[in-house]
Order: structure tokens, then sequence, then C-alpha cells
């Protein structure tokens, strides 16, 4: 039998999460992968021929989609069917 002495309690140091969604931003339907870490966020939109890029033709499209994710909390988006106005951040 091992003795156990708590000397610190455990916190959490890092973590990751990967959303992946669709929306319609302006009429224009837009597969997303979401990634946020607690050093930063990463957005991936799939686009055809390219694949997943942080590199999209329609930039934005992209910037809209990008502050939407990082203002809204993620649960926002979960209502199938609701729809709702932005205001891209200058």
């Amino acid at each position: 039998m091992a003795k156990i002495k708590i000397i610190e309690s455990p916190r959490e140091v890092w973590w990751a999460t990967t959303y992946q969604g669709r929306l319609e931003i302006n009429g224009k339907e837009v597969e997303y992968r979401f990634h946020e870490n607690s050093n930063e966020c990463e957005l991936f939109v799939l686009e055809e021929g390219l694949g997943w890029t942080d590199s999209p033709v329609d930039l934005n499209t992209y910037d809209i989609l990008y502050d939407l994710l990082v203002e809204l909390a993620i649960d926002d988006l979960d209502g199938v069917g609701d729809e709702f106005e932005f205001d891209l951040t200058e």
C-alpha cells in the first residue's frame, strides 16, 4: 500500500477544444472548425479544392465568422434554424 500526501491541489494548466459546425453568413453556407486552447484560437473553413484552410478565398466571411466565434459562447450557436444579426468588430 502506498502512503499519499497531497502537497498542492491539481489545477488546469492547459486545455484544447475543437468545434465543427455549419452556418449561413449573408446567404453563404460555411462549414468551419474552430480550435481554441489556453493560448490561442484558430479557425479553419472547408473550401472546395483547398480542404480545411485558414486562408479562404472569401476573407470577409472568414473575418465575420472568426469574430462571431471569438465573441459568442459556442453554446449560443446550438439552436438549429435560429437567425440573428451580428456586427463585425472594427
